[in-house]
């Protein structure tokens, strides 16, 4: 870590990141090779990464990557935006960090709304100077709190 480097500006960055290249991959902007999938996304999570989708469905990382590499370019125009990243729990002696994000998504092609929002806690793994993802629990967020604004980008 850099000095000057916080960890709320570390996990920003990297949930930031991550969602980028989800929005990317998905919408088919990005190249569907397996480097760009491997920086993108694989090498960022841990081998025993697990998620809990906002239906409550439960996935291995297995199971969720292959998801993904599968969706690649099947929701043109597909989006991510992150807000609100807050660190929940890091201890100096301990390798985890706790933190929460809302995520709103415009244009998912696999969605009941082709606008939608969530909020995710993620846990991550500190290893050496990566963030690794751990396991994610995502909730819906009510469309009643959805801010038109939220979705202007």
């Amino acid at each position: 870590m850099k000095p000057t480097e916080s960890i709320l500006q570390r996990v920003q960055s990297e949930i930031v990141a991550l969602h980028k290249f989800l929005g990317g991959w998905l919408s088919g902007t990005l190249d569907k090779d397996d480097q760009t999938f491997e920086a993108g996304i694989r090498s960022r999570l841990a081998p025993n990464f697990s998620n809990i989708q906002p239906a409550g469905t439960f996935l291995t990382g297995d199971t969720l990557l292959a998801q993904i590499y599968e969706g690649h370019g099947k929701s043109p125009g597909f989006d991510i935006r992150i807000d609100n990243v807050r660190v929940i729990d890091h201890h100096e002696n301990s390798a985890r960090i706790s933190a929460v994000y809302e995520e709103y998504q415009k244009n998912a092609r696999n969605s009941d709304r082709s606008l939608n929002a969530r909020i995710s806690t993620v846990l991550f793994q500190e290893v050496g100077q990566q963030l690794t993802w751990l396991h994610i629990h995502e909730t819906w967020m009510p469309e009643q709190n959805h801010a038109p604004d939220r979705f202007d980008f």
